[in-house]
């Protein structure tokens, strides 16, 4: 059992409540998250919350953005900081730690320098320190349950497909859990198009048939990657698109409601129910930014999770043919069908949203032939694509 909890303190709370939560909770350090609209702003309630807090042998820590409440608290002999500079200090902290692990051996591979990071964990290049080979080492930030991170890794490592970075070894080192990784060198996809306000169809097209198969392949194996973003999309040495992220499975909670609500966040997982669909959805929602310059639904930095959330399941996004009226109807009913707010209204598969949008682009009339390459016709197996015939050609 944890020795640290914090506890949200609501608007109408008043000192008899505070003090009731307090005394249930068996942990030790306590920090209590004061909003700015709260009753307790005498001294003396927060002197008598103080005396409670002491009777119990509880460390309390005060967190509140008013500097009125901090005042009053601080009077009362409590530990008091904001959020802003608690989050600073988490910053300094993580900032130092980053540091700290260059140079340190993790598994057979020195770290060099950061590659990136997320809201789990740290990304590393590291060289192998024997064969001098390359690989990505994110080391994990988030506490997790060392069962559950085994448990993770093996559904992981059991993703073997062209457009996924593969996971190929994974360890501890002082109490940090840590993955090596394959390392794709060319950066991501919201790298490469930093500059870009919108992408050519036909380039739209062709990177969600390589992220559309990565998904598939994890979906048919019962992972969800929950988190589908361009910066979880690399390019490799031969412009080839790898899906990575995969590491969220690896978080106790399988819905993994801890994850931010984003602008690529499907309306069920901003409740925490994550299903196929939730990828599907996000999939298209990066291809309607990518054709419009426009997220479907964009938020403003006022607002927290609940109101995504709400704005989520209820505003529908601008047709895109408002936006681009050079895009066809045909492409504009694929991407609405997989943004869709009851997920059941979606492709079945986000294989089919991508099949989907690929026969959308293709000219009036003309359907994708059959895949045969492989197949065997009489004594001859087919190998490659030579060319076709018109739909009007005589045979």
């Amino acid at each position: 059992m944890s020795d640290e909890q914090t506890i949200y303190i609501g608007p109408q709370d008043d000192l008899t409540n505070v003090r009731e939560r307090l005394e249930r909770i068996p942990a030790r350090r306590v920090t209590l998250v004061i909003p700015s609209q709260t009753l307790l702003r005498t001294l003396i309630a927060w002197r008598n919350l103080y005396a409670r807090a002491q009777e119990l042998g509880k460390e309390v820590l005060i967190i509140s953005s008013d500097p009125q409440v901090r005042s009053v608290a601080q009077g009362a002999k409590f530990k008091v900081t904001s959020l802003e500079e608690l989050q600073q200090s988490t910053f300094e902290r993580r900032q130092a730690r980053k540091a700290a692990l260059i140079g340190q051996q993790f598994g057979g591979y020195r770290l060099t320098r950061q590659l990136g990071g997320g809201s789990i964990g740290d990304v590393y290049l590291g060289e192998h320190v024997d064969l001098g080979t390359k690989a990505a080492i994110k080391v994990l930030r988030s506490h997790i349950d060392e069962v559950a991170f085994q448990n993770g890794v093996r559904r992981i490592a059991r993703l073997i497909h062209p457009n996924i970075v593969r996971t190929v070894e994974s360890g501890v080192k002082d109490n940090m859990f840590f993955l090596v990784m394959d390392y794709v060198p060319h950066g991501t996809l919201k790298q490469r198009h930093s500059n870009d306000k919108t992408l050519p169809l036909i380039t739209v097209v062709e990177y969600v048939k390589l992220v559309a198969a990565a998904l598939q392949e994890a979906h048919d194996h019962n992972v969800l990657l929950g988190n589908v973003r361009p910066e979880n999309m690399l390019v490799d040495d031969n412009n080839e698109v790898l899906l990575t992220g995969f590491d969220t499975v690896l978080m106790e909670s399988a819905k993994r409601g801890n994850i931010s609500i984003g602008q690529y966040t499907a309306p069920e997982q901003a409740k925490g129910n994550i299903l196929p669909a939730s990828d599907q959805y996000a999939l298209a929602a990066i291809v309607y930014e990518w054709l419009s310059g426009k997220p479907p639904v964009a938020f403003s930095p006022s607002e927290n999770d609940a109101d995504k959330a709400k704005r989520l399941a209820e505003t529908f996004p601008t047709p895109l043919r408002t936006l681009v009226p050079a895009l066809s109807q045909k492409i504009e009913d694929v991407v609405t069908k997989a943004l869709a707010k009851d997920p059941k209204q979606r492709f079945a598969s986000v294989k089919a949203f991508a099949t989907a949008l690929e026969q959308a682009n293709l000219p009036s009339g003309e359907t994708k032939p059959p895949k045969l390459v492989g197949q065997r016709f009489g004594n001859y197996d087919l190998t490659s694509v030579l060319g076709a015939y018109p739909n009007n050609a005589k045979m």
